[in-house]
């Protein structure tokens, strides 16, 4: 009998446990979408799948594309710059090699 209501306490705070996460999932979501979080992301994500050229750091493409406000050319002056980064390493190394 005690073994029997053990397993029914059990059941109940599986149960109760098991209903809160699924309430803070269902929160957690609505909270996501109300600041528009994935469809920055998945957003970002397109932007940097179109790039001609991959910037050498995805994660700093996603970061400067989700948080410029204006969400037109904040990731595209990181390919800039890495460009700029490579002209200017191979102008060092051509002047290198001049020496």
């Amino acid at each position: 009998m005690a073994d029997a209501n053990l397993q029914e306490f059990s059941k109940q705070q599986f149960d109760e446990a098991y209903k809160r996460a699924l309430e803070r999932k269902r929160l957690f979501k609505e909270y996501l979408s109300r600041h528009q979080v994935m469809e920055k992301l998945n957003g970002a994500i397109e932007k940097l799948y179109e790039c001609e050229r991959l910037p050498e750091d995805p994660l700093e493409f996603i970061a400067v594309e989700v948080t410029s406000k204006g969400g037109h050319g904040g990731a595209s002056s990181i390919q800039q710059q890495g460009s700029l980064k490579a002209k200017l390493s191979g102008n060092s190394r051509s002047l290198n090699g001049q020496q």
